[in-house]
């Protein structure tokens, strides 16, 4: 009986040290992933400003050729 006894708390005190370390195991977990999440929304921002700025560079792309092909229109009207 006492074996029975001995055996039953070993078990228990593998599974205490198991749950102790699976505790330590989800709080250091919840502190990357809020790590993480800190740098998912860093790196949407600035994808964010990147979308924009791309737009204006292509804006501006855009005006300049537009300013180009009108001076080439220009060109072709006074040679002809």
């Amino acid at each position: 009986m006492a074996d029975k006894f001995s055996a039953l708390e070993d078990r228990v005190n593998r599974v205490l040290r198991l749950v102790t370390r699976l505790k330590k195991d989800n709080g250091q977990l919840k502190r990357q992933n809020e790590l993480l999440a800190g740098e998912l929304t860093e790196i949407k921002r600035r994808y964010q400003e990147l979308q924009v700025a791309g737009r204006d560079q292509t804006a501006a792309v855009k005006s300049r050729l537009a300013t180009v092909l009108h001076r080439i229109e220009e060109l072709e009207r006074l040679d002809s």
